[in-house]
């Protein structure tokens, strides 16, 4: 792979006005640190200025994308985001730069017609696998131009997806990370039906809510990002009307998009629902019609518990995911309940997956999170048969201090997952070819193994004969991406 040094200056090109570099710099950068060791982005910034006209009328983080704009001469540009240090101590890198660290960025993949320029309008990261240094740039300062050529449509979704590696081996390489512009990635929306919402104990004593009045409640329109009906005893959730997008990976950096939306259980501060630590133990149930969720979709309760960290949101949900999506997540393929936590500054954790069958749901799905406040647990059991038995699963607990400054808001939603450049099947390793390693990996776990990694191609949940075919078939195979 070509190294390619970044020259960070600030310069006047093609007409585009180029900002200064310093270190209060107003443009929308995603900050380079390490986090026990390994790299990471923080994105707090990605998509603050979406809109192509935001200094002129500021509307920040109000879609999550980035629009471009027309140069004059032809084509469309967009000047951000960039790159730029994390200050937080927590996180920054420690050593001298170029010294203890050399930090590299990689592209791992571009839309194609979707270019990429330094400071100098120089055409850098031409191809996927390309790196420049950007510890050649004091405090991994750069503003990166996103070039579309003319008689591009600037309307369409592009992507660029980066990852960052340390040159000296002192840290271990970042998740990746992708950018939205142009437009969000359109993804096929099914439906999740919730008719009940109940808590009981805690502060709650007993509180509950259905949706059988035909119309939303007041608290159901608290932050609401999503397309909400209420009909037939039915919350049905459908697409989000202005979504909230993420980004997952699997492993080998395919990343996975997640859209996203959910309607928050309380108009009000502190919560129609509330719970504290130290308040007492609690049941929350939330019951989902029948109808399994759509490919790559999961519909969930979420414990909005935040001690403004990010770090202690609970889910539990019911998914339905393909290969791909599912080894990003670490679960079983097809039907599985899924009980996650959100760890803040890096991706989310899975605490445990159970796979079902479309046979054993033979009514309404109840999931249901329960607090033992002595001991500050929280675990996950759900129920196929409208209730009338609940499973809870071996390990399907997560035990922490939660600490006594909780949101306090609870969220009934759901999300959808796409991978824009799907693995070539054969691919284990997903280094983007089929080859000696990749079928290395499948005889190793012949007969044992139950992951994409592990050879399982064909998202049956074993490395069998019909996985080597695949393998066969493919190999040679070299991603176009």
């Amino acid at each position: 792979m070509q190294t390619k040094t970044i020259l960070c200056i600030a310069v006047l090109a093609l007409g585009v006005s180029v900002p200064v570099v310093r270190a209060d710099c107003p443009y929308d950068h995603l900050l380079v640190g390490q986090d026990e060791g390994t790299l990471f982005l923080n994105t707090s910034q990605l998509y603050r200025h979406g809109k192509a006209d935001w200094s002129a009328s500021p509307d920040p983080y109000g879609q999550q994308y980035y629009e471009f704009t027309e140069m004059y001469g032809g084509g469309y540009i967009r000047v951000e985001p960039g790159f730029s240090q994390n200050n937080d101590p927590t996180y920054a890198l420690n050593g001298a730069r170029g010294v203890d660290y050399n930090i590299l960025l990689e592209r791992v993949y571009a839309t194609p017609g979707l270019e990429l320029f330094d400071d100098l309008m120089t055409s850098i990261l031409v191809s996927d696998g390309a790196l420049f240094v950007l510890s050649d740039c004091a405090n991994h300062h750069v503003h990166m131009r996103y070039y579309l050529r003319d008689g591009s449509d600037p309307t369409l979704p592009y992507a660029v997806s980066y990852r960052l590696k340390d040159e000296t081996g002192t840290y271990a390489d970042s998740e990746v990370y992708t950018v939205n512009l142009g437009a969000v990635p359109e993804s096929d929306w099914g439906a999740c039906h919730v008719d009940r919402f109940e808590v009981i104990g805690n502060l709650a004593g007993t509180a509950v809510d259905e949706f059988d009045d035909g119309v939303l409640n007041p608290w159901s329109l608290a932050d609401q990002e999503a397309t909400v009906i209420e009909s037939g005893g039915w919350l049905t959730l459908s697409q989000p009307g202005e979504p909230g997008v993420g980004v997952l990976l699997a492993p080998g950096g395919v990343e996975i998009v997640e859209e996203f939306c959910f309607v928050e259980t309380s108009a009000n501060p502190g919560g129609a629902f509330p719970v504290v630590d130290g308040g007492g133990d609690f049941t929350a149930t939330s019951r989902w019609g029948s109808t399994t969720p759509a490919t790559n979709m999961i519909c969930n309760m979420n414990l909005d518990c935040d001690s403004g960290d990010g770090q202690n949101d609970i889910s539990l949900g019911i998914a339905n995911f393909e290969p791909a999506v599912a080894e990003a997540f670490g679960v079983p393929s097809g039907l599985a309940v899924i009980m996650m936590q959100d760890s803040g500054e890096s991706a989310s954790r899975v605490l445990a997956a159970v796979s079902i069958s479309e046979s054993d749901i033979i009514d309404d799905i109840l999931i249901r999170l329960a607090f033992d406040d002595a001991a500050n647990e929280i675990s996950g059991a759900f129920s196929p048969n409208g209730g009338a038995t609940f499973q809870s699963p071996v390990g399907f607990v997560f035990s922490a201090n939660l600490g006594a400054a909780w949101d306090k808001k609870w969220e009934v939603g759901a999300a959808l997952f796409s991978v824009p450049h799907p693995p070539t099947a054969g691919d284990a390793d997903l280094d983007g070819d089929v080859d000696l390693d990749d079928f290395v990996a499948l005889k190793s776990n012949f007969g044992t193994g139950a992951t994409w990694a592990e050879g399982d191609f064909d998202g049956d949940n074993d490395v069998d004969l019909s996985d080597f075919v695949i393998l066969k078939n493919n190999f040679g195979v070299t991603a176009t991406h």
